[in-house]
C-alpha cells in the first residue's frame, strides 16, 4: 500500500519510529499502522492530513498521487519555461535508457529547427 510505504519511508529518512509519529499526530495511537496494514485500509482525511503536516509534505504524496512531496503551500508559482522542463523531465524519466541517445538526436534537431 503506498500510503504505508511512504510513511515508512518518510519515517526511516528522519530516523523515528512509528511509535514517535503516534504520539505526535492527534488522533493516532500506537495501534493505528497495525490496523491500517491488517486491513488494508488508510484513516480518513484528517489524519492524513495531520499526518502530511507533521512530516511537512502533501497529501497527494503520502496518498501516491505525486512524487513531489512538496506541500501546495511551500511551492511557488512556475514560469511556463519550468512548467516544461517540470514536465518534460517527468516524461523523460519513463524514456528506457537504450532510447535516450535517439531522443537527444531528435530534440537537438527540433531545438536546431526552432532557432
Amino acid at each position: 500500500m503506498v500510503f504505508l510505504e511512504r510513511i515508512d519511508a518518510l519515517i526511516k529518512e528522519r530516523g523515528i519510529s512509528r511509535n514517535t509519529v503516534s504520539k505526535n499526530v492527534a488522533g493516532l495511537n500506537h495501534n493505528s499502522f497495525h490496523a491500517w496494514e491488517k486491513r488494508g485500509t488508510i484513516p480518513n482525511g484528517d489524519t492524513i492530513a495531520k499526518i502530511a503536516d507533521f512530516f511537512n509534505v502533501s497529501t497527494d504524496y503520502l496518498l501516491g498521487k505525486t512524487d513531489d512531496p512538496t506541500p501546495a503551500k511551500q511551492k511557488k508559482e512556475l514560469t511556463p519555461r519550468e512548467e516544461l522542463v517540470r514536465d518534460f523531465t517527468n516524461m523523460l524519466s519513463r524514456v528506457p535508457d537504450e532510447k535516450l541517445e535517439k531522443l537527444k538526436d531528435l530534440l537537438q534537431a527540433s531545438i536546431d529547427a526552432f532557432v
